[in-house]
């Protein structure tokens, strides 16, 4: 079963700013990672696009495809969780998902305070694994601040035991602002 992590938080905290700088640093390691992304307001795809305008005439399964990517806008009946996407994710090391803090998946929760005496959200479930904030917290869990991709980065290596093929420890890379 290849490794998933699911990055949870409020909104506007910089989940996808953290996810997109985690992809880049993963990548330069020479692993493939995979991503799901959690939209429970719903989304919407290509739109104004020729190549949405199966779907938006109502198909229940529409196929964009090219030479080098794929995409598939599908029909639901439900929300499907992590576990349910993962035959989507061939040939990937690692999964990084966000969203899902209900689930019952390994967490990193980013944590930005809204008002004072806030806490993270995620800070009683045994499936958190750590947290990035600029917050000083009273946790035994690891604190990562969110500029310290090369100390996240090793800290997945470690938690979930992959390989890298370049270097095992990660480039200076810095979170985009």
């Amino acid at each position: 079963m290849k490794p998933i992590i699911c990055f949870v938080g409020r909104s506007n905290t910089g989940k996808t700013t953290l996810v997109s700088a985690l992809i880049s640093s993963l990548r330069a390691l020479g692993l493939k990672v995979g991503t799901i992304k959690h939209a429970a307001n719903g989304f919407q795809f290509f739109k104004g696009k020729d190549s949405s305008l199966h779907k938006l005439s109502g198909a229940s399964v529409s196929i964009v495809a090219s030479p080098n990517m794929l995409g598939i806008l599908m029909d639901t009946e439900s929300d499907k969780n992590p576990m349910e996407l993962m035959k989507y994710m061939e040939g990937v090391d690692i999964v990084l998902a966000e969203g899902y803090k209900s689930s019952d998946l390994p967490k990193i929760e980013v944590f930005v305070p809204k008002k004072l005496g806030d806490l993270p959200l995620c800070i009683n479930d045994p499936k958190l694994l750590a947290i990035v904030t600029k917050e000083t917290l009273d946790t035994q869990l690891p604190l990562f601040d969110p500029q310290d991709i090369k100390g996240l980065t090793d800290f997945i290596l470690k938690v979930t035991a992959l390989n890298a093929s370049a270097p095992q420890t990660a480039p200076e890379t810095k979170a985009p602002r």
